[in-house]
């Protein structure tokens, strides 16, 4: 799973229209991620918002997602305006009024898979996703987290 932090303040600060470019920027990041590291099998699609999804072969995900990141964090200050790059930073007001910096967008990215656990059922593997894509949120700068735990779900 592939999610934007900082987004929605960067779309608030922006407006819609700015915001939706970088929903396409990223999407064309992770197709062309998807495009030059995956395979014919290799899907990916945009969830909604400022979520994405790409399943792959074991074998390639480590590729894909650096690409994502590295392209991502090489572009991310083409949306921004210069002076807010310089500051890194853009300031929106809370709904009481208060101001609130919010750093640069990052990306990151919860990784799954089956190489140290068995799921009994698809949906176990999106609630995992979600669940280390929020721990890979958690960390400053762009990433991909991968979920290392073992045993059954």
């Amino acid at each position: 799973m592939v999610d934007l932090d900082n987004f929605k303040a960067f779309n608030d600060h922006y407006g819609y229209a700015r915001g939706n470019q970088v929903i396409k920027n990223t999407a064309q990041i992770i197709e062309k991620a998807v495009k030059e590291h995956g395979t014919d099998e290799t899907f990916y699609g945009h969830i909604g918002g400022d979520d994405f999804v790409v399943i792959s072969s074991i074998d390639h995900y480590e590729k894909i997602c650096r690409f994502i990141v590295d392209r991502f964090d090489k572009t991310v200050n083409e949306l921004y305006d210069p002076k807010d790059m310089r500051k890194g930073f853009i300031t929106r007001k809370t709904r009481k009024g208060a101001k609130e910096k919010y750093p640069i967008m990052t990306i990151s990215i919860g990784v799954v898979t089956n190489k140290k656990r068995e799921f009994k059922h698809v949906v176990q593997v999106g609630e995992i996703a979600a669940e280390v894509k929020n721990f890979a949120k958690s960390k400053p700068g762009s990433l991909y987290y991968v979920d290392r735990r073992k045993g059954s779900s």
